[in-house]
């Protein structure tokens, strides 16, 4: 089956995607119960990675609108005095609720990021712990069946009605990273979660911002439309980083709690490769072997040699 990415068609046979992993006591756990984990933005290298933009002013425009349109029901939900002027109270929830909570949206997804090269040393260093880690190679299909499953099951949370039948044979959570100077547009999204704050306000009801703002993110779109949002919005990075030939799955990390989890368990993919970097010391290479060994996966070790003309690692079999 062929499956549709925001730029391309892509065949599963036709690419081979690697996830580098340092080694510790959480990744040497997801190994052996074949736990596929996507992580929080907040947790990447790159502070500027997945930072979208949206329209100040049109925001702070919507807000005003709506004040002025409910300005006697706002006054007495906020508890104002009814002298405050309408200026004055859109400030007060654009300050209260848009301004402190302009990273929800990082909050509400979970990444996996994958790349095309198994064979470069930088991200051996940056990824993988100065080589001192390890690579993954997954087959496509099996995570973007296991990323449908745990968006569906996320979405239902929240009563939207959408089955595994609702979606088209080709529907995926992966993306191929894109590489530009302009951030993503969500300001619809923002439009929505003022939408959503007023409608609370209306009905007195107690503001949950968590809950709120993930409804505005699942309903600003579309329910389809929607994940080719989230893709185009969390695949965006600096030119700088090009290098990586970055592709990623992106996930629902939606929760009623104030603190998101940082790492979600999406599901069970089992590796059907690993690579050992070049420098893994004895003991945990002895570590993964064992667990390869009872899993039947096959191993490869990274290599670079004196004779090579180019920085490019090689890689070999090695027995369990």
């Amino acid at each position: 089956m062929q499956y549709k990415t925001k730029e391309i068609i892509v065949d599963p046979s036709d690419i081979k995607l690697f996830r580098f992993r340092p080694i510790n006591k959480f990744t040497l756990k997801e190994l052996k119960k074949d736990s596929f984990v996507a992580s929080s933005p907040t947790t990447f290298n790159d502070p500027y990675d997945c930072l979208c933009f949206y329209d100040n002013k049109k925001i702070k425009k919507h807000i005003l609108k709506e004040v002025i349109k409910n300005h006697d029901k706002v006054c007495s939900y906020f508890s104002f005095i009814n002298f405050a002027s309408d200026n004055e109270i859109a400030d007060y929830i654009y300050q209260k609720y848009v301004s402190p909570n302009a990273s929800l949206l990082n909050r509400d997804v979970a990444l996996a990021c994958l790349t095309t090269n198994i064979n470069h040393e930088i991200m051996w260093a940056h990824y993988a712990d100065n080589s001192k880690g390890f690579a993954i190679q997954y087959k496509i299909e099996d995570i973007i069946d296991a990323g449908n499953k745990h968006s569906i099951k996320t979405i239902q949370k929240y009563r939207v009605e959408i089955s595994e039948n609702d979606l088209p044979s080709n529907f995926n959570n992966l993306a191929i990273v894109q590489y530009q100077k302009n951030k993503f547009d969500i300001t619809p999204i923002y439009l929505n979660f003022i939408n959503n704050i007023f409608k609370s306000v209306m009905s007195t009801e107690k503001i949950n911002l968590n809950y709120l703002f993930a409804m505005s993110l699942i309903s600003s779109y579309p329910i389809l439309d929607f994940f080719d949002v989230l893709k185009s919005a969390y695949c965006l990075k600096k030119e700088e980083w090009s290098y990586e030939n970055e592709w990623r799955f992106v996930f629902l990390n939606l929760s009623l709690s104030k603190t998101q989890k940082k790492h979600v368990a999406i599901g069970k993919v089992k590796p059907i490769k690993i690579f050992l970097g070049e420098k893994i010391d004895k003991k945990n290479k002895k570590k993964i072997l064992k667990i390869c060994k009872k899993k039947k996966i096959t191993v490869r070790q990274m290599y670079s040699s004196i004779k090579n003309k180019t920085f490019e690692l090689k890689s070999k079999r090695i027995p369990y």
